[in-house]
């Protein structure tokens, strides 16, 4: 979800965004996707007795992915909440899925006036290739750029590669240029 919100942040408030970068989001949400997102909203809350009881019911959304086992189940460990007395639960915030607007940012896409970078993952079940040329049409400028080998969670799956691609494209349109090395964390350089 945001995908959606940064193309609508970038649209109505142009002042305060730079650069703007799409990570395999759409500018809306389909109908599929919103009954889905209200059945999840619905749903009553799943206690575990344990910590690693409720990890081993963690599912990304969509469950599709080529990230390796083991950071899947370090996500999972990291995902759980301690609900007190022993229980655990683990998911999406079933609140903010039972309240989602379906907002439609296509009328307000040529608005967006700073560079912007879409990155698609090659075998997303969310931004199809067609929708994602329509954006890329859409948003004045944009470039688009398929990550290889890839679900919709491309960040998780592959960091480094869509990291290089993120620093690439803002260092191209930084002011003064690519940022010097001091100038980023450590775990950037």
């Amino acid at each position: 979800m945001g995908g959606k919100v940064a193309m609508l942040v970038a649209a109505t408030h142009p002042r305060r965004v730079r650069s703007l970068v799409i990570l395999d989001a759409t500018p809306d949400v389909s109908a599929d996707g919103l009954v889905e997102m209200r059945q999840i909203g619905t749903r009553p809350m799943r206690l575990f007795p344990s910590r690693p009881a409720a990890a081993r019911a963690f599912r990304l959304i969509p469950r599709e992915t080529v990230a390796p086992a083991a950071r899947l189940r370090a996500l999972a460990a990291r995902s759980t909440r301690h609900r007190g007395h022993g229980r655990w639960s683990i998911g999406p915030d079933r609140e903010f899925f039972g309240r989602v607007v379906p907002q439609v940012a296509w009328p307000l896409l040529p608005r967006i006036g700073c560079p912007t970078l879409i990155l698609r993952a090659e075998r997303s079940s969310i931004l199809s290739p067609q929708t994602a040329e329509k954006l890329r049409r859409a948003i004045p400028g944009a470039t688009l750029h398929e990550v290889p080998d890839t679900c919709h969670h491309l960040v998780f799956e592959r960091p480094a590669e869509v990291g290089r691609a993120i620093r690439a494209f803002l260092a191209g349109h930084a002011p003064g240029g690519a940022p010097s090395p001091r100038n980023l964390r450590r775990d950037e350089r």
